[in-house]
């Protein structure tokens, strides 16, 4: 995992820049009822989730929030403001 980082370490640093400069104003989510469409392809996933590092380390693989501040070279509450941002923009990538 760490060799992975590694390879993204200026992506994840860019990222990590404009995440503390995002604002936090709420995004609308897809209604309750929403479900993935059925033409959904693995590449439609891949875009979803390719900038997400944050939902994928905290959320899909359990790693702790101070763990993956560490892997992500951010502060604990960076981290945890870009996993708030990327899970509304994954539901929505995936709604689209």
């Amino acid at each position: 995992m760490a060799k992975a980082l590694a390879a993204v370490g200026r992506e994840l640093a860019a990222s990590a820049c404009r995440t503390a400069l995002k604002g936090e104003k709420r995004s609308a989510l897809p209604p309750r009822s929403w479900v993935l469409d059925e033409g959904t392809t693995k590449s439609d996933l891949e875009h979803a989730l390719l900038p997400r590092a944050a939902v994928l380390l905290l959320l899909f693989e359990g790693v702790p929030l101070e763990d993956a501040a560490v892997l992500l070279d951010a502060e604990p509450q960076l981290v945890r403001k870009a996993r708030r941002l990327a899970w509304v923009q994954l539901t929505m990538n995936l709604a689209e």
